[in-house]
């Protein structure tokens, strides 16, 4: 990764580390104020920076997250424009379940005065290798 690859990558991991600390309203710097997140399976979407921030802090307030792992990240720069995308998996408690899900997130950011900010959000849920037929 070059050197404005590593920045990015870096305000990834840093607003992962925040909501895995408990520290939902770090994440906000990450985003653009007109950031798009359009859920798992295109089932909805939400809008603003606002709606992303509470749906973390929501998020945060009805689950205990055990763990969670960026894997492979990728970045493709396209001027002011970049797209990143990365594997993950995590480990999670919600309603007394204990849930492994491993996923995709995929985040397109534009440099605005300088600074890059993510405008669009999605994730993709990957099969584990708890499911049935994975090898």
């Amino acid at each position: 990764m070059n050197t404005e690859e590593q920045a990015i990558w870096q305000a990834v991991h840093n607003a992962n580390r925040a909501w895995m600390s408990g520290n939902p309203l770090g994440v906000e710097q990450l985003f653009h104020q007109n950031v798009i997140c359009v859920a798992p399976g295109f089932a909805r979407r939400s809008e603003g920076r606002q709606a992303m921030v509470e749906s973390f802090v929501d998020y945060c307030a009805h689950v205990k997250t055990h763990f969670f792992e960026e894997k492979n990240p990728a970045i493709d720069l396209f001027g002011d424009t970049a797209v990143v995308n990365y594997r993950f998996s995590v480990r999670f408690e919600a309603d007394g379940t204990v849930t492994d899900e491993d996923g995709q997130e995929i985040l397109v950011f534009v440099r605005e005065n300088g600074s890059w900010k993510v405008i669009w959000r999605t994730q993709v849920f990957l099969p584990t290798s708890h499911d049935p037929g994975v090898e």
